[in-house]
Order: structure tokens, then C-alpha cells, then sequence
């Protein structure tokens, strides 16, 4: 037998425990029980897989216990009349999820291979409120269970309201999870059983709901339930509830927590629940639950511990041996997962090195230490995951696990906030949401602009591009709130906080940035005449650093009228950017195109502004990715026939048709000449032609906006409805497969909700400009039959050529718009926390927080027994070692004890 098989029967963590033989018989015993195993799961720590010492012997048993069936107990059941069809298939459902995560993924996994060892239960009846202790008081006595007792007869006889407590590595865990799946057979055996589900307390803390509304969420968020449902089930009290790590909860909160189960209770006391809890946490509180009975997991006796070493034989001699003369070692070894621990670390060392004088916490540490060590090296060092590194990236891992409440960790669920360093967090935003901003404002921009002048100049190319990219950065990186009147009028603060606020918000380097662009961009105004690009430039450098202090990052306030703010802010930054390149374009070629022009801009960049403001509107601070969509056609049609949704799409369609139809009117055969003047050949300008083709233009240049603004409407209105239809959900947990699974789904539903809205785009533009062109056509007949004079015919000849100008510009802009569309859209499903998520895997890789290939060391982590596989999932063996990692010095060249030998050496500092 070989070094891997020598670990097949030794597993390393709370799971070590608990295999139950199918042909054991339990002697007739009172209702009451012990049951362990141990095995961490959802925020706790998982089981290991032991693997034999020897290659002769099996390693013997950690410990036994029987499951029994138990009494059915009436109060366990549901007296309401039959299920429907669809109650039966949702309480189906939600079984076999509970039976698939928390007993296939978690308990059965650690069964194969896994040792055992008795371990027996007693009651505390102090633990627990008792309202009757006037007239039991004498009754309180603590009470050892009889062996072989399991935890389904005690959770029966404590009538279903059952706390269980122990020591770290005890089986708390392990107990819970054998009742969990005894209750799931009689819940798919018996359609009235009540629903067994398991929930952990870890996450409570985060709002500190009332227990009913949280175990709402729980059941929506964990178990993808739709809130009506659990709703109905947590009323109707059809839930069993099983909750696991209150000593997890934080600290300052547990209390609260404790109350909150309490006044659970009071409304609902006739629901079964299963508190779980290490002992010294819970007896630190003030407070107690209210329950009907209590039982603690006892620890090994000496005689346990002597016969285990003893049945293993010559590898343990020396710690069988060490136990005997070194106290702090036996009382490590009173659990079944530091029992574990001791046998595989010690495994084969001499006594010497066993026996060595310290305290009973540095002795828990350097066995945590000699345990990680041997298990990176059982298999020779690893090259690309060096034991020094591999260390620091896990500890990385359990003080981000640690901080963030997670039980399980999943690679797609990384957060910005992972970020330690504030140096890095500003990259971060810099990187992965305003360039992004910028990208979008960029684009969003051009699209307008092609709408808004049609065929453009380079320098005009430059401040849509430049001023589009500055508004997208700005705004995606700010809150969507009135804007401060500090930040609009500075200097009421002095000059000197206006210079400093200049010089640490950033605008002036924007403004300096933008106006070199303007001014060095090839093709532009200064390549033929350096004074004219100075002055554009200037224009809009100074504009820039002014919208940079106007929007720069404000404290998030609620505002009561979201939309007035978005339009106050979208006309002030279009008014304010209107007025500077109005200015300097009058001042270059005269006051009238000034005017005219300036009007033009500040009009089209309001519009882009309240674009920007709705599109950062819709994201999360957050990385929400879109793991599945659900397509519901009823949603769509509710949606897209909405009164909410059909104003909404009038209102844009007003908006963008007006807009744009009034500048083409006025700019639609004037931008020839306006061209012409933007490149020098001022002898052209204002030769606009006869009053027929200025009614022409200013006809066909309306109706081009109208029908524009028509389909642009309409493709808001549908986009709408189709988001509407579509239903966002995070993947079930055992449905995570592969690890970062839930990015590559984001990505490609993204991906095919954008797919989609770019052929809708283009099909609604494309239908909008064919009706308008069949209704010119048919108003210039008309025309030509009420007007016989030589203007009259002058304009409808005018206006048949105007039309064929229109559609073939329209059919231009649909190309550009189209894809817009979809782009945009398809950020918002997936592809942006897609991005997020890479740029931040990178900082954090760069960082050293991490290695580049995360899944491939998570999974030789796993194969060292250091963390546990879930499904898509890791956790850590056991809720100690991941304590162990937590609280290490980071330092990325040390080795397992050199992070303690700073801890120490800083304390004393």
C-alpha cells in the first residue's frame, strides 16, 4: 500500500467522524440520543477523508453511533387538508435540495473511508429559558444519555425544540445534518411531514431581520424559492427549521439573534427548530433560547483515547506514550477532530520531538502547523504551489471567508471589497468601472451625434468623443443624487479648499488631459491654425475640470424624485457644455453658428447625459452576475402593453424625436455649409440656398428626428418589456458544477439577451424610416397637387430627393445603433461583472492575494486535505483550521510557524 492509500482512513477535520453501519442494531434505550460525525458544511468546516496510517491494519473507529428512526411525533406533521399538484411538486423541490447539498454533497461525502469512535450526549437543562422553574427547579439536574443513544430519539423527545452544543470539532455539525437527513425520509415518505431545512446563522448579522423575514430570504437566496412560496410556507409554519452556527454570528449580535429566535417562537411555537451552538459562545451570552431541551457532546474519555492509539499500533506509540506525561496534549485530544489531527501530524515522530514545553495554545498551533506541513509534502513539494505561498493564498482565503460570513466559497463570488489596500480599490474603480464608464459614454456620444449633426469633422469627432468619455467616467463613479451645493459653487469654501478640492477629486488633471487631446489631435483645428485649436481646446479643458468638481463622488442620500434630479443634472451638464463650445465657436467663426451650434451641443449632450444616468442607474455597486435567465412570455406582453412602460416610451420618444428633429431641422442642410466653414471655407458660409430648400430642410430634417425619435421610443419601450419578461436568478448551489462557473453564464446570457435587442434595434429603426419615407412620399404628392407653381413643384422635387437622402442615412445609423443597443444592454445582464470580475482576479493576483489559476490551487489545496469540494464550492476542512489560517500575520515567504513567531513577536512589541 502506498503513501496515498496510507491516507484513506484518516481524514482530517470534524468529518472524520461518522460512518453508519447499515446492519447495526440499536439496544432498546430510552427517547433519547446521541448520534456524531463530523463533517463542516455551509460556513461551518467541512469533514476530511481519513486515509489509514498503515498499510497492515485499518485504522479503528473514531466513533459510533446509530441513527434510529425515532417516534413520529404528531406535532411534526401538517393536519391541513391534501397538497395541490403544485404544493406537492414545490415541497418535492425543495427536498431533494436540501437532500443534495447538505447530505450528498456534505454529510455522504465524508462517509467512504471515514473512522469512528463513540461519543455520548448530556442535558443541560440550564442552558435553556425554563418557565416552569418555580415548580421544577429540583429537576434541573444534568443528566448523561445512555450510549448508543441517536439524536432523532432526543430531538423527539425534546417535542422538536432541541439545542445542541460542544466543544470546537466536536460533531455538532455532524449531528445536525444525521437529523437532517432521518427528517427528510420522513418528509418524502409523509406528504403532511413538515418541510426539514437547513439554514445558517452566520449570515443573520449581516441585517439583523426579524427571524421570519430572513428565513424568507434564506429560503429565496440559498434555496431559490420564490418569496411567495417560502412566505407561505414560513406563515403556515410548514418549515422545519434546523439552524447551524450561532456562535458564528457575530459577536456583538449574537444576543439579538438569540432574541429574534425567541420571538420566533412566541408567534410560532409549535414549530420544530434545532439550534446549534459551540458552549463557550452560547454560555457567554446573557441571554438563553427557548427551547425544550439542551444536550452537550461530551468529550473522549482518556480510556477512548488510550485504546484508539493502542488499535493503531507502532506509528502512534510515541504520542500514546506523550499523552500520558503531557496534560496539554490530553486535553487537545478530548475531540474526535483534534484526535485526528494529533495522529496525523504526529505520525511516526519521535517522543522527543512530541514532548516539547510549551503553552496549551502554542501547542494547538504548532499541531495545526506540523499537520499543513505534512499534508503539503506527503506528495513531494509542488513547483508551482510552494508551501510558503500556498500558506499565505489560504489565509488569504479564511480571513476573507471569515470576514464575509461565507461558508462556502466560490470563485465567481468575489467582491471588490476583497481589496485590502486602499491603493488598490482605486484601481480598481479606475479600471473596471470608469474606463468602462468612459467606453460606454464614448460610444453613447458618437451614436447621438451622428443622430444630432450627421457627417462629422475630426474636431467635432474629438469633443463628442473626448466629453462623452469624461461624462461616463464621472458618472459611473458617483452616486445618482441631487447634486451638493458645495460642489456647484466651491469658492464659498474659500479658495484655498477650492484649489485643494481641484487638486484631489482630479479635475484639473482631466481638464489639462482633455484640453491637449483637442489641441494635438491629428486633423484638427491646430493643424491649421494653432490659435483656433488652442481656443477649442481651452474651451473644453476648462469645462472639463468645471464638470469634474460638479460631479465629482457625493455622499449616497435617498431622493425622493430620482427622475427630476436625473433631468436637472442632464440639462445642467448639456447647458454647461453648450455654453463653452458655443463661445469659442462663435468667437472663431461669428456669433450666429456660435449660437446655433452651441445650441446643438448642449442639447445633444443633455440627452447623452440622461442616457449615462439611466444606464449607471441600473448598476449594482456590487458584482451581480446573471447566472440564469428564465424567459417569461406573460411578463412581456404584461410589459410591453404597461401604462408605466408605454408613458416611459412616449416621454423618450418626445424627448429624443424633438430633440434631434429640431437640430436637423436647423442644421440638416446647414451642416454642408457648417462643414465647410469648420474646414476654413468661410466664402461658403451661409449660402443656404431659396426658401423652397429651406423648407425642405427644415421638413425633412424634422420628420428624420421624429421618426428616429419614434424608433428609439419604441426600442426603450420593447427593451423594457423584454427585461420585464426575463427573470434573474443565481445558480442553485447544487447545480455549481465547475468552479467559477456562474462568470461563464453571465457572460453568455449576456451575450444573448444583447444578440437579441441588437436585431430588434435594428428591425424597429428600420420599420420606423420605411413608414416615414411612405409618408413623405405621399404628403410631397399631395403637395404637388395643391401647389402648381415653381416653388411648389421646386419643393416636391426637393422633398423626393430628401427622402432617399433620409433613408439612406437612417439605414447608416441603424447599423450603429443596433449594436449600440445590444452592447449596451448586454453590460447590463452580464458582460460588466464579467469585466469586473477579471479586472479584479487580476489586481488581486498582482497583488499577491491570490494565484492566477485559482481553481487549479483550490484543487491541490483539496488534494492535501486542507480544504474540501463542494460541487462547484471549497470550504475548509474544519471550522478550526480555518481559525488556524484566519489568524495568521500575512507574510507571503513564511513558513506555517513563522507566522505565529511574528504574531508573538509583535504582540510583545
Amino acid at each position: 500500500m502506498g503513501e496515498d492509500d496510507m491516507y484513506k482512513t484518516v481524514a482530517g477535520g470534524e468529518e472524520t467522524l461518522l460512518r453508519i453501519p447499515g446492519d447495526a442494531k440499536r439496544p432498546a434505550i430510552p427517547r433519547t440520543g446521541l448520534l456524531g460525525r463530523y463533517s463542516q458544511h455551509e460556513s461551518r468546516t467541512y469533514s476530511v477523508q481519513h486515509q489509514p496510517f498503515i498499510p497492515e491494519r485499518e485504522m479503528p473507529p473514531l466513533y459510533y453511533a446509530p441513527p434510529g428512526p425515532g417516534i413520529d411525533n404528531p406535532v411534526f406533521r401538517n393536519t391541513r387538508a391534501a397538497h395541490s399538484p403544485q404544493e406537492k411538486n414545490n415541497r418535492l423541490h425543495l427536498l431533494k435540495r436540501v437532500r443534495r447539498f447538505w447530505i450528498t454533497d456534505v454529510l455522504e461525502h465524508s462517509l467512504h473511508h471515514a473512522t469512528l469512535i463513540e461519543l455520548g450526549l448530556q442535558t443541560r437543562p440550564d442552558a435553556l429559558i425554563n418557565p416552569w422553574h418555580l415548580l421544577q427547579e429540583s429537576a434541573q439536574a444534568k443528566r448523561t444519555l445512555p450510549a448508543h443513544t441517536s439524536i432523532t430519539q432526543v430531538y423527539d423527545e425534546a417535542d422538536g425544540a432541541l439545542l445542541i452544543l460542544g466543544e470546537p470539532g466536536a460533531g455538532k455539525t455532524t449531528l445536525m445534518l444525521e437529523l437532517t437527513r432521518h427528517l427528510l425520509n420522513r418528509a418524502e415518505q409523509d406528504e403532511h411531514h413538515l418541510l426539514p431545512v437547513v439554514f445558517n446563522l452566520s449570515s443573520w448579522a449581516a441585517r439583523r431581520l426579524p427571524l421570519r423575514d430572513w428565513l424568507i430570504d434564506e429560503l429565496h437566496d440559498k434555496y431559490q424559492v420564490p418569496r411567495k412560496v417560502g412566505q407561505n410556507w414560513i406563515d403556515t409554519e410548514d418549515i422545519l427549521l434546523l439552524l447551524d452556527g450561532l456562535d458564528e454570528v457575530n459577536a456583538a449580535h449574537r444576543a439579538t439573534c438569540i432574541d429574534a429566535i425567541n420571538t420566533f417562537r412566541q408567534k410560532h411555537g409549535m414549530v420544530p427548530i434545532v439550534v446549534c451552538s459551540r458552549s463557550a459562545e452560547y454560555h457567554s451570552l446573557s441571554t438563553q433560547l427557548s427551547l425544550q431541551m439542551a444536550v452537550v457532546i461530551q468529550p473522549l474519555a482518556p480510556r477512548q483515547i488510550e485504546q484508539y492509539l493502542k488499535n493503531v499500533g507502532r506509528p502512534l506509540e510515541a504520542l500514546r506514550i506523550a499523552l500520558q506525561q503531557d496534560f496539554y496534549l490530553q486535553e487537545l485530544a478530548t475531540t474526535p477532530l483534534m484526535l485526528s489531527v494529533l495522529a496525523l501530524a504526529y505520525h511516526g515522530m519521535p517522543l522527543d520531538e512530541i514532548l516539547q514545553n510549551d503553552t496549551l495554545e502554542n501547542k494547538r498551533r504548532q499541531i495545526f502547523a506540523t499537520y499543513v506541513q505534512r499534508m503539503l509534502t506527503r506528495r513531494g513539494t509542488s513547483t508551482s504551489h510552494p508551501p510558503a505561498q500556498t500558506i499565505h493564498w489560504l489565509a488569504y482565503l479564511a480571513r476573507q471567508m471569515k470576514r464575509q460570513n461565507q461558508s462556502v466559497f466560490y470563485i465567481e463570488h468575489i467582491q471588490p471589497d476583497w481589496l485590502e489596500e486602499p491603493r488598490t480599490q482605486r484601481i480598481y474603480e479606475r479600471l473596471a468601472i470608469q474606463l468602462i464608464g468612459s467606453c460606454v459614454g464614448i460610444l453613447i456620444s458618437l451614436v447621438v451625434s451622428l443622430l444630432f449633426l450627421g457627417s462629422l469633422t475630426i474636431t467635432i469627432r474629438a469633443i463628442y468623443g473626448l466629453m462623452g468619455g469624461l461624462l461616463g467616467g464621472l458618472l459611473s463613479g458617483r452616486t445618482l443624487e441631487p447634486l451638493p451645493e458645495s460642489t456647484i459653487l466651491p469658492v464659498r469654501r474659500g479658495v484655498s479648499g477650492w484649489l485643494n478640492r481641484l487638486i484631489s477629486n482630479g479635475p484639473t488633471r482631466n481638464g489639462v488631459g482633455i484640453a491637449l487631446i483637442t489641441i494635438l489631435i491629428p486633423g484638427g483645428y491646430t493643424w491649421y491654425d494653432p490659435l483656433k485649436g488652442i481656443i477649442v481646446g481651452g474651451a473644453l479643458g476648462i469645462t472639463s475640470t468645471l464638470l469634474s468638481i460638479l460631479l465629482a463622488p457625493v455622499p449616497s442620500t435617498k431622493s425622493t424624485h430620482r427622475t427630476y434630479t436625473l433631468i436637472k443634472q442632464s440639462v445642467l451638464i448639456g447647458t454647461l457644455i453648450g455654453l463653452s463650445t458655443g463661445l469659442s465657436f462663435g468667437f472663431l467663426i461669428g456669433p450666429i453658428i456660435g449660437i446655433g451650434f452651441g445650441s446643438i451641443i448642449g442639447i445633444s449632450f443633455a440627452l447623452i447625459s440622461l442616457l449615462l444616468l439611466l444606464f449607471f442607474s441600473q448598476r449594482s455597486p456590487t458584482i451581480q452576475l446573471t447566472e440564469i435567465i428564465t424567459w417569461h412570455p406573460k411578463n412581456l406582453l404584461k410589459g410591453l402593453l404597461s401604462t408605466r412602460y408605454i408613458k416611459q416610451s412616449l416621454l423618450v420618444s418626445g424627448l429624443v424625436g424633438l430633440s434631434i428633429g429640431l437640430s436637423n431641422a436647423l442644421i440638416f442642410g446647414p451642416s454642408v455649409a457648417l462643414a465647410r466653414s469648420l474646414s476654413f471655407e468661410l466664402k461658403n458660409l451661409l449660402t443656404l440656398g431659396n426658401d423652397a430648400e429651406l423648407i425642405y430642410r427644415a421638413l425633412v430634417g424634422l420628420g428624420f428626428g421624429l421618426s428616429t425619435g419614434l424608433s428609439i421610443g419604441l426600442s426603450y419601450g420593447f427593451i423594457l418589456g423584454l427585461l420585464n419578461g426575463l427573470s434573474n436568478h443565481r445558480l442553485e448551489e447544487h447545480r455549481r458544477l465547475t468552479p467559477n462557473q456562474g462568470i461563464g453564464r453571465s457572460a453568455r446570457n449576456g451575450f444573448i439577451v444583447g444578440l437579441i435587442c441588437t436585431f430588434a434595434t435594428w428591425s424597429i429603426h428600420i420599420l420606423m424610416l420605411l413608414i416615414f419615407t411612405r409618408a413623405y412620399y405621399l404628403f410631397s404628392q399631395g403637395l404637388a397637387m395643391l401647389l402648381s407653381n415653381d416653388p411648389g413643384q421646386q419643393l416636391n422635387i426637393l422633398l423626393d430627393e430628401g427622402v432617399n437622402e433620409v433613408l439612406s442615412f437612417g439605414l447608416h445609423n441603424a447599423l450603429y445603433i443596433g449594436p449600440s443597443c445590444g452592447l449596451l444592454v448586454g453590460l447590463l445582464i452580464g458582460g460588466w461583472a464579467c469585466i469586473q470580475h477579471i479586472v479584479l482576479r487580476i489586481l488581486l493576483w498582482r497583488s499577491q492575494a491570490m494565484p492566477r489559476n485559482y481553481a487549479r490551487f483550490l484543487d491541490f489545496a483539496t488534494e492535501r486535505i486542507l480544504l474540501r469540494k463542494v460541487g462547484g464550492g471549497y470550504i475548509f476542512v474544519h471550522r478550526l483550521l480555518l481559525d488556524y489560517f484566519a489568524a495568521m500575520v500575512p507574510h507571503p515567504l513564511a513558513r506555517p510557524l513563522d507566522y505565529w513567531d511574528q504574531s508573538k513577536t509583535h504582540e510583545r512589541r
